[in-house]
């Protein structure tokens, strides 16, 4: 399923976009706790963003099915996500632009307000996509992130360590790697979501199911073997649960 980013990950954009496309149709219903990790962002952000502002964007938006509850905050609401997929089965009334947030296509100091939920942790640079927020907030924006975060996955990742099975669980980027000076204020908040499932299969199919399952690194992933497999249930003992680290991220320009 996923893999270790490295200091220098290598991020295979066009697979991602592949990935999240195939599964478009099924995000919105098989995304339990991406759906309420969103509504923690929206309810941080209504506290966050000052005021009705007059565009807000939505970075990796998925369908857009968050681009509704956006609307609160600006007169006009745009969702950007890589996966042409997403852009096609659009639940929103609001536009979706196709375009990678690692090299957002957006004009400068457009928005009053950015938003995202569970998408950057599939950025190639922190940094790099921090510099593209920064650049499209107006001056005095606001923008309100949540990321998945490392360490998460931990019970899983140990099951696959003791399998023998290394490098298999995505690693995202920490906390302290979306750390940027760039802003006037940028502050932190780290929550852990719970997903249970009541067995294995179930559990690693909610991840190829929203499309999550994209290997990112350096070389291929052989197929798990039979012995593998078991060794991996074994480690669980009945725990089919996924640990989701999310850190909230809150900027100011």
């Amino acid at each position: 399923m996923g893999v270790v980013i490295t200091k220098s990950p290598r991020v295979n954009k066009t697979q991602v976009a592949e990935q999240f496309s195939r599964h478009a149709q099924d995000y919105v219903a098989q995304a339990r706790v991406q759906h309420r990790i969103a509504h923690e962002g929206l309810a941080r952000a209504s506290k966050w963003f000052t005021g009705r502002g007059e565009c807000i964007v939505d970075l990796g938006c998925g369908v857009g099915h968050n681009l509704a509850g956006l609307s609160a905050f600006a007169e006009h609401v745009v969702g950007v996500d890589i996966a042409q997929g997403m852009v096609a089965n659009n639940v929103s009334a609001y536009p979706i632009v196709q375009s990678d947030f690692d090299d957002l296509r957006l004009p400068d100091a457009s928005a009053d307000y950015v938003f995202s939920s569970m998408a950057l942790q599939w950025s190639e640079s922190p940094q790099r996509v921090l510099s593209h927020i920064h650049r499209v907030l107006k001056p005095g924006g606001r923008a309100l992130c949540a990321i998945m975060v490392s360490p998460s996955f931990e019970r899983l990742r140990e099951a696959f360590k003791d399998a023998g099975l290394t490098g298999r669980i995505n690693d995202f980027a920490a906390s302290a790697q979306w750390s940027s000076g760039l802003f006037s204020k940028c502050q932190m908040d780290e929550q852990v979501f719970v997903d249970e499932f009541d067995d294995f299969r179930t559990m690693m199919g909610s991840i190829k199911e929203i499309g999550a399952s994209t290997v990112i690194s350096q070389s291929a992933v052989s197929p798990i073997g039979r012995t593998q497999y078991e060794h991996i249930i074994d480690g669980l003992e009945g725990d089919y649960s996924l640990d989701y680290r999310v850190c909230f991220l809150s900027l100011v320009k």
